[in-house]
């Protein structure tokens, strides 16, 4: 992937003013994720949160060369420490084999599940598969970068918060983007800090958050596009 992260930034959801906590704080939690070994943040994750069931969302347009292993890889960590999951993929207006390909995938796993739009919306892809999840926490995954390091650090401290960010813009992240990308980035938070009061660092990327607190502000989103995102975490 582009991006790796090693920090993160905690947005509470029902909140004005998304609390994020100070870099030093973050930085002492930091080596929780240096003693993790591969993928065994789940343990930590069902320890924590007393085994909640999790549902796993990707959006995917025109995936097809990698679509299959990331799905592969995300379900064999799961399934190697708890039955409670699903995988929610919703195949965004994809014209090469990436749906194909899933459907194969879920006759062979059924916690693995696909959904279909027949023209490309990351947005209503996303609100639909925020709607149709049925886990007590979702992910949303990024299938160019993901890091299971922040899910254990993200579920070591959920509990009291409904949405964990991981940012790529806070002290000591590492960014691998583009420069154009950063850029927007960047003004795009600070659009969001000056016009809607945003206290935190970033709206996209990876995210762990409350199923029960998220689904109400669904409703009143009406974005479709590229900046859902920013639109749910700030309502």
């Amino acid at each position: 992937g582009k991006c790796s992260l090693s920090q993160i930034v905690y947005d509470h959801a029902t909140r004005k003013d998304p609390f994020a906590f100070s870099t030093e704080f973050v930085k002492n939690l930091l080596p929780l994720v240096k003693e993790v070994q591969h993928y065994d943040y789940l343990q930590q994750l069902v320890s924590e949160i007393g085994g909640e069931y999790v549902t796993g969302i990707e959006i995917i347009p025109n995936e097809e060369e990698i679509i299959e292993p990331f799905l592969l890889k995300v379900t064999s960590v799961l399934g190697k420490e708890s039955p409670n999951y699903e995988i929610l993929v919703v195949e965004n207006g994809s014209t090469d084999k990436t749906r194909q390909i899933v459907e194969n995938l879920s006759k062979e796993n059924k916690k693995i599940k696909l959904l279909c739009l027949p023209k490309p919306s990351y947005g209503k892809a996303l609100k639909i598969g925020l709607q149709e999840s049925v886990g007590d926490l979702i992910v949303i995954f990024n299938i160019d970068f993901w890091d299971p390091k922040f899910l254990t650090l993200a579920v070591t401290n959920l509990l009291g918060y409904d949405i964990i960010v991981g940012s790529k813009n806070l002290p000591g992240s590492s960014d691998r983007r583009p420069m154009i990308r950063k850029i927007v980035t960047r003004l795009w938070v600070f659009f969001l800090k000056t016009f809607f009061g945003f206290s935190g660092t970033d709206t996209h990327g990876i995210k762990i958050l409350r199923r029960a607190k998220i689904k109400p502000i669904l409703k009143s989103c009406r974005t479709e596009g590229g900046i859902f995102d920013s639109e749910f975490l700030i309502s």
